[in-house]
Order: C-alpha cells, then sequence, then structure tokens
C-alpha cells in the first residue's frame, strides 16, 4: 500500500550530502518507520530534515535536466489528465 516519506532535498540526493552515512542511515530508519506506522494507504508525511544551504544558494535540479524531467515538462496536462480520470474511474474524485 503506498505511503510517502517526503524530503525537501534537491533532485538526485533524497538522502542527502555525500559521504555524510549517518545521515542517509537515519532517513533510511526514519522512513521504514514511516512504512509501518503510516495510518492509511495514500500517507504522505514530510520528514523534518532540511537541507543545509539556504534555498536561494541551492541548485535544485541538475543542469542539463534529466531525460524524464524533460519528457514531464512536455508531456504533464495529459499525465495531470490521465490521473484525475483514473481516480475518478476508482470513485476518488466527485
Amino acid at each position: 500500500m503506498p505511503r510517502v516519506a517526503a524530503i525537501e532535498f534537491p533532485m538526485g540526493r533524497p538522502l542527502g550530502i555525500v559521504g555524510d552515512s549517518a545521515l542517509h542511515r537515519q532517513i533510511l530508519l526514519d522512513t521504514l518507520a514511516l512504512f509501518e506506522s503510516a495510518p492509511e494507504p495514500g500517507w504522505v508525511e514530510h520528514l523534518p530534515y532540511r537541507w543545509p544551504d539556504p534555498p536561494e544558494h541551492t541548485t535544485w535540479l541538475p543542469d542539463p535536466p534529466p531525460p524524464y524531467l524533460r519528457m514531464i515538462r512536455k508531456n504533464w496536462r495529459d499525465m495531470v489528465e490521465r490521473g484525475r480520470k483514473r481516480a475518478e474511474a476508482a470513485g476518488r474524485l466527485g
């Protein structure tokens, strides 16, 4: 059943700064604990970690963007509409 452990780190660095094995381990342990304790399918919880650099000094996306991001940017309207139709068919949207 889907659950999400969200973390506001730059793309490609979901566990933090390269080489910080203590932080990587803690994030993974917190994620596994969330998957055990999330009260319902579809639960989204933002983990309390913050990127150490201020947002204005952080490169959030790699340059150049990865190919899948270019595809998403090109097709995002169709992707949203397909998701909406699936949710409607499953009775999750009115």
